[in-house]
């Protein structure tokens, strides 16, 4: 009898645990938003590296939090086949410092470096769009080697462009502008691209 009542008694209090974790964070969706924690959400993309760290449970999917975002103003949706990126509705980078440039596809590669964040700088604000061809924007974008950033209050890249040579001229295709701009010689060997 004795140790019944000490197996109820856990059982008890592993469920109150249980509970207790469960219901810390909760999510659920509405009229396409993700409400978490009373917040909502919008989906956007970005490179991130996703924590094993689990928030919580809705329907079939498995809320994760994002490395090095103690403040959740971006959480990763994922099932068994799919992952989804989400943004605090009213959360705003900072999009006038940009503290680590990452070029090509390997998504965590970022640098810090003084002169190649100088040169992206340098090259973003070049007005001058040379070809309005949508085709040849979208080849831009297809062929093109990517570049990403980081802003100083964002732990989430950003694609901002891609380079490309094309018919023997540097470009770099803006993705916000849609705009694309000559690029030198000598701001692609800062870029290490050849």
């Amino acid at each position: 009898m004795n140790f019944r009542m000490i197996t109820i008694i856990s059982i008890a209090i592993i469920s109150v645990f249980l509970f207790a974790c469960a219901s810390e964070n909760k999510a659920d969706f509405e009229q396409g938003f993700l409400i978490f924690n009373g917040e909502k959400y919008i989906e956007t993309d970005g490179i991130y590296v996703e924590s094993n760290h689990k928030l919580c449970k809705v329907d079939e999917y498995t809320i994760y939090s994002i490395d090095g975002d103690e403040n959740y103003n971006y959480v990763v949706v994922r099932s068994f086949l799919d992952n989804y990126l989400y943004v605090k509705e009213d959360f705003l980078s900072e999009e006038s410092k940009i503290v680590s440039v990452c070029i090509g596809y390997n998504s965590n590669a970022y640098s810090d470096d003084e002169m190649l964040i100088k040169t992206i700088t340098g090259i973003l604000a070049k007005e001058q769009n040379l070809l309005e061809d949508d085709n040849t924007m979208e080849q831009c974008r297809k062929e093109g080697i990517s570049v990403s950033v980081k802003y100083d209050n964002d732990v989430v890249g950003h694609i901002i462009g891609y380079l490309l040579t094309y018919n023997g001229q540097n470009m770099f295709y803006n993705y916000s502008q849609k705009t694309i701009c000559a690029i030198s010689d000598e701001e692609m060997k800062m870029l290490n691209i050849k």
